[in-house]
């Protein structure tokens, strides 16, 4: 039969293990790598805090005002202008030469960083209006928008 003596070492034993292994997992943890966000969640994420940090309401040239930035689902951010002058004048204004300019300077900027929402397969809407025209036109750039 036990005395009180063994029983008291065999508790001591099982909390000096217990100890010991609980050291042993944060030891291990700590010098673990920690995982890199899954692709979806980082471009999410990304997403929401570009669409959020973005300053609005700023006027990009005489004819163009930059809205605002919306994250519009968790891959896709929405950007939207006003045509200052399209009301007066919207035989001036060519979306085809604008969609050309605007997709080579995102696809410069966004394609050679691996981290960037194009790179990772997020998708850029811009959304041009004007004061009396809810939507005069919209484009879209990608990934394939870049490589094409």
């Amino acid at each position: 039969m036990a005395t009180a003596k063994t029983k008291n070492a065999f508790v001591y034993s099982a909390w000096g293990l217990l100890f010991l292994s609980l050291v042993g997992v944060l030891v291990i943890q700590a010098f673990q790598e920690t995982p890199q966000p899954s692709k979806p969640s980082f471009l999410s994420d990304l997403i929401i805090v570009t669409a959020r940090t973005t300053p609005g309401n700023r006027k990009i040239d005489e004819h163009l005002t930059f809205v605002r930035a919306e994250a519009a689902n968790s891959h896709a951010l929405k950007f939207y202008y006003t045509l200052v002058d399209y009301d007066t004048h919207p035989e001036d204004v060519d979306l085809g030469v604008m969609k050309s300019s605007i997709t080579q300077a995102v696809c410069a900027a966004q394609m050679p960083r691996d981290q960037s929402i194009i790179s990772l397969g997020g998708t850029f809407i811009y959304i041009f209006g004007s004061k009396n025209v809810k939507e005069v036109g919209r484009f879209e750039i990608n990934k394939q928008s870049c490589n094409g």
